[in-house]
C-alpha cells in the first residue's frame, strides 16, 4: 500500500513538474513575443517621424521698388502727352535738311564699288554728290559746332560740323575762301560756303557738293536722315 502511494505521488509530481515547465516556457514565449512586438512598433514610429524638426518659413517682405510704385501718386508720373512732345522735338532736331537743291550726281555706296571717272578705278563713295552751279550757297544741314574747316589734298576745301545725338556732317569740294572757322556755332540753314571745284579726287565731275553724314563715327546714308 505504501509503495503504491509513493508511486502515485511520484507520478503526480512528474506531471506537476511537467505542467510547471510548460507554463514557464509559455510565459517566456509570450514575454518574448510581446517584447518583439513593442520593438517593431518603436521602429515603425521612428520611421514615421521626420529626420529633422520642421523649420518655420518666414514670408519675404515685398520688394522696395514695388512698395514705391504702389505708393507713388498718379500725378507724379510724367504725362504721356509730355513724353510724346519731347520725343517729337528730339526727332525734329535730328532731322537733316539738304545743304542745297540740285541734281543728284554720284550716290552713297559704302558696300558696293562705284567707278570713278577721275581716279579711273572702282571704289566706295561714302557720301552723296549734289550738282549745282559753282558758287551756289551751301547750308548747314543741322545746328551744331564747326569742328574743322580746312583744305584737304584730295577732297578740296572741307567743313565738318558736330551735332547732337552723335551726328557729324561733312561738306567737301567747297569754294576756296573761308566763311566760318573752327568752334563757330551754326544754326540749321546757315550758309557755310559755296559749291566749288577744289576736290582733285572728283575734278572730272561737274561742280557739286560732296556731302557726308556720320553717326557715332560711322558713315551712314544721308538720305536715311534727311526729311
Amino acid at each position: 500500500m505504501k509503495n503504491k502511494l509513493i508511486q502515485l505521488i511520484t507520478n503526480r509530481g512528474f506531471y506537476i513538474l511537467l505542467t510547471l515547465v510548460i507554463g514557464i516556457v509559455g510565459v517566456s514565449g509570450y514575454m518574448a513575443n510581446l517584447k518583439s512586438k513593442r520593438m517593431q512598433e518603436t521602429a515603425l514610429f521612428a520611421l514615421s517621424e521626420p529626420a529633422h524638426p520642421p523649420v518655420a518659413i518666414k514670408a519675404e517682405p515685398p520688394a522696395v521698388s514695388s512698395i514705391i510704385e504702389s505708393e507713388m501718386p498718379l500725378n507724379a508720373q510724367l504725362p504721356a502727352t509730355a513724353v510724346a512732345s519731347v520725343q517729337t522735338q528730339w526727332e525734329e532736331d535730328m532731322r537733316l535738311m539738304l545743304p542745297l537743291q540740285g541734281e543728284l550726281g554720284m550716290g552713297y555706296s559704302a558696300d558696293e564699288l562705284i567707278y570713278s571717272k577721275t581716279m579711273h578705278d572702282w571704289r566706295i563713295h561714302p557720301g552723296i554728290d549734289i550738282r549745282a552751279d559753282a558758287g551756289t550757297p551751301v547750308k548747314a544741314a543741322a545746328s551744331g559746332i564747326v569742328t574743322k574747316a580746312y583744305a584737304d589734298d584730295l577732297m578740296g576745301f572741307t567743313v565738318e560740323i558736330l551735332h547732337e545725338g552723335g551726328f557729324e556732317t561733312v561738306y567737301s569740294n567747297l569754294q576756296t575762301g573761308q566763311l566760318i572757322e573752327e568752334n563757330d556755332e551754326v544754326k540749321k540753314g546757315d550758309v557755310i560756303g559755296g559749291v566749288g571745284t577744289t576736290a582733285l579726287r572728283e575734278i572730272n565731275e561737274p561742280p557739286h557738293l560732296h556731302f557726308e553724314v556720320k553717326k557715332d563715327g560711322e558713315y551712314v546714308n544721308p538720305f536715311d536722315y534727311i526729311f
